[in-house]
């Protein structure tokens, strides 16, 4: 360079590689490093979300493992030598929490992949259509809702074919790790639904209850409260009241169901049989175990549901019991609100849950108050007829399919 300012190095003397060689450290030194720092941290971030174990494991494993696995926290470099390196960091702990936790559940069992006429299934293969999107916080319009026409054309209520996909917006956290596990009880208390897999004292329990010959001596020769009903579609009542009763609709109502008793025993041989019948030929009954039936050994064998301050209990002193329902092929509780919270476990099968926020009330076409099935929806979801009933037509919600070991929280109304 003559005239361009700039000096070149000439010939290979000693002095060159020695100014070079400070060069290139200084400019890696004040550019690359704090670049290189930073990636750091951010692995670790990522391991730690995503894998807690592994993380814990390649601290403890630091003289022989690289050092960026264990690396610590160091301070912020200048502003001047990372450009626009916040906004990427950003960047990359919204995707990990937005996609990498989003669609888990729990494997405290072999799988048994679902096959709609063999019993006992307690996995599918079926994904969601649109993950959901898990933040540290719920967003405000999560969880994400869907048109009810399109989840219930995807896959219809009456059937037990699972589809290649299915619209589950839920996030699915994990137990065990505890950024999720905090990130599940930030979720509950901002009152939204969501799912938690990998609980311990939740797995012990799934195991035990998958054999069949230990629910046999458990639940005994005892006769149990059965529901009883002439198609798969179970719409809860009570005794009806008021105006209803001198109405013309009131006169002509007839109970949907019909309470039976039954060991558990005959009962599980008539599930077993009607995996292999046709809709219209099974026999349709849904047997139903709770605490407060002459069974509060209930709180000994599930222990989390005690009335003490936990994930499961918001408020010890809102308890109303427990309820252990076992259903068969196909079988439907019509579409309804709760006017508390729902803690929600999975000990065996797989179960669909359909799920809508409270202010889609008018287009349920909710049952008046009074109706013996007040609180219910008055559509049937297998077959809408929008003429009738055309705000269902504007019906939005969700799905989820809970698996052995899965915890879903319900809020109330919902």
């Amino acid at each position: 360079g003559r005239g361009t300012g700039f000096r070149l190095f000439s010939g290979d003397s000693k002095d060159k590689e020695m100014r070079a060689t400070a060069a290139i450290q200084s400019y890696a030194k004040k550019i690359l490093q704090p670049t290189y720092d930073k990636l750091d941290q951010l692995s670790q971030a990522a391991l730690n979300y995503l894998a807690p174990d592994i993380a814990a494991l390649t601290a403890s494993n630091s003289a022989e493992l690289p050092n960026w696995k264990a690396i610590a926290p160091l301070p912020s470099p200048p502003s001047d030598t990372m450009g626009g390196f916040g906004a990427l960091e950003q960047a990359v702990i919204s995707s990990a929490q937005r996609t990498l936790h989003s669609f888990g559940h729990s494997v405290v069992l072999k799988e048994k992949e679902f096959i709609p006429w063999i019993p006992f299934s307690n996995h599918h293969s079926s994904k969601p259509i649109e993950p959901a999107a898990c933040p540290l916080l719920p967003a405000k319009d999560y969880p994400k809702a869907f048109s009810m026409i399109d989840v219930t054309n995807n896959w219809n209520t009456d059937s037990t074919e699972i589809p290649a996909m299915h619209y589950d917006s839920l996030c699915h956290f994990d137990y065990k790790n505890s950024t999720q596990l905090k990130q599940a009880q930030d979720y509950r208390l901002a009152e939204v639904p969501f799912v938690v897999y990998n609980i311990p004292e939740l797995d012990n329990v799934v195991h035990k209850w998958n054999n069949v010959d230990y629910l046999q001596k458990l639940l005994g020769s005892k006769k149990y409260r059965v529901e009883a009903s002439t198609s798969n579609h179970f719409m809860y009542w009570s005794n009806a009241r008021g105006n209803f009763l001198r109405s013309e609709k009131g006169r002509k109502w007839k109970p949907p169901t019909e309470i039976v008793s039954s060991q558990f025993e005959n009962w599980l041989e008539l599930a077993v049989k009607g995996q292999n019948k046709t809709l219209e030929n099974r026999t349709h009954q849904y047997f139903r175990v709770s605490s407060d039936a002459g069974n509060p050994w209930l709180f000994d064998e599930l222990p989390f549901f005690k009335p003490v301050k936990s994930l499961f209990l918001v408020d010890p002193k809102e308890q109303k019991g427990i309820h252990c329902r076992f259903g068969m092929r196909s079988v439907i509780a019509e579409a309804h609100f709760d006017g508390s919270r729902n803690a929600v476990v999975m000990l065996g099968g797989l179960r669909r849950w359909i799920l809508t926020h409270p202010d889609q009330c008018t287009n349920m076409h909710m049952l008046p108050p009074g109706h013996p099935s007040g609180r219910h929806s008055e559509v049937d979801w297998s077959k809408p007829d929008l003429k009738e009933f055309p705000n269902f037509a504007k019906l939005m919600g969700n799905e989820v399919i809970l698996q052995p070991g899965d915890y879903l929280y319900v809020p109330t109304y919902w």
